[in-house]
């Protein structure tokens, strides 16, 4: 599969904000305001692990203080963000000069092929 091919970068939901996810750029780009980033690198250790997040709904980013898991601010939403592989799979097997299908999930149902004689 041709790798060069121009995309739309996938979107991801955090807090009731969308954002773009670009593995290219190593980060989570806001939708509607471009300028606001957050990166990858404060996030995950893997890219086949997910990660929980503190999320600031004011700031629409990673919230900057100290989380008590009995006291969350009510500004704050905890977000369980998927695996990069899962968030945008052609980009992660970009990442790693793979072909573009590498970390789709594959349809495990088999497809019965035509027999002889059969006509669809």
């Amino acid at each position: 599969m041709e790798t060069n091919q121009m995309r739309k970068l996938p979107v991801y939901k955090m807090g009731g904000t969308d954002f773009y996810v670009d593995i290219r750029c190593n980060e989570f780009r806001e939708h509607d305001a471009p300028w606001n980033r957050i990166s990858f690198d404060e996030m995950w250790a893997s890219v086949d692990e997910s990660t929980e997040i503190a999320f600031d709904r004011n700031t629409r980013n990673l919230y900057d203080g100290i989380i008590d898991a009995s006291n969350v601010p009510p500004n704050v939403t905890l977000v369980l963000v998927p695996p990069l592989k899962e968030l945008d799979p052609v980009g992660v097997a970009r990442k790693f000069n793979l072909p573009d299908d590498t970390f789709i999930k594959k349809d495990v149902k088999k497809s019965k092929g035509k027999r002889k004689g059969q006509h669809f």
